[in-house]
């Protein structure tokens, strides 16, 4: 069997570093996601607007991160996708959503009558 040395760098930077992956992982998922609802509603509708809700409570996903994404020593790991990832990643997914959405208007906005969370909301008109 064949093992991989860790100098002390690595192992102290190891779950600062596998922490990243899985937010990444979190946000392109989440990216993936609104993308493909979008898409999906403008296949669908003949609106130009498509909202994804922030409700809460609810989960959206699971996600497995595979043991090689930042070592071939960590184990696979499975994480719920909340609520609150969605609001603490929301500059990251909606700047992923600009990007495939170049010419939509793609922002967050506040509908204190349905949600305090709000919207993602993804506009081609």
């Amino acid at each position: 069997m064949s093992y991989i040395p860790f100098c002390r760098e690595d192992m102290r930077t190891l779950k600062a570093a596998k922490d990243v992956t899985i937010k990444n992982m979190k946000i392109d998922y989440l990216v993936k996601k609104i993308y493909g609802e979008a898409l999906r509603f403008a296949e669908t509708n003949e609106g130009t607007l498509y909202k994804f809700s922030l409700a809460v409570p609810y989960n959206i996903g699971h996600i497995t991160v595979p043991s090689n994404a930042v070592s071939n020593f960590l184990p696979a790991l499975i994480s719920t996708i909340t609520i609150e990832n969605v609001i603490e990643y929301l500059d990251d997914i909606l700047a992923g959503l600009k990007v495939l959405f170049p010419e939509c208007l793609v922002k967050h906005t506040q509908d204190v009558e349905h949600t305090q969370d709000g919207f993602i909301v993804i506009d081609w008109s």
